[in-house]
């Protein structure tokens, strides 16, 4: 199975297991994709959480085994929080999963 089969059955249960229901009906969802040569080697989603889109969630950060190690992540992390703070969001958060995710976060938003 393919990075971007995986990630499209993950977003498939996520709409359909019923788990988060609240995440695709009330909350301001966003995903920015990374590709090399067209093919997709990682992605970043997440949400606004509050009513004003004052504080946006950064929920997932995913890459290919074959890319990680070469700053796709840290990419991925630098668009996405350019974009929301220049779209007025004032605080960003996130649950890192593992080490390498926390360093990210912690370059990138380093109150975490």
């Amino acid at each position: 199975m393919t990075f971007a089969e995986r990630l499209t059955r993950r977003r498939r249960y996520w709409a359909e297991s019923g788990r988060y229901p609240h995440l695709l009906t009330t909350y301001n969802c966003w995903t920015v994709r990374a590709e090399v040569d067209g093919v997709l080697v990682g992605y970043v989603w997440g949400y606004l959480v509050s009513e004003d889109d004052a504080w946006a969630y950064i929920d997932d950060v995913g890459v290919h085994a074959a890319q990680q190690g070469r700053g796709v992540g840290r990419a991925l992390i630098d668009e996405i929080v350019v974009w929301l703070r220049e779209s007025g969001v004032e605080e960003i958060t996130g649950l890192p999963t593992d080490e390498r995710m926390a360093r990210i976060f912690r370059h990138h938003l380093p109150t975490m």
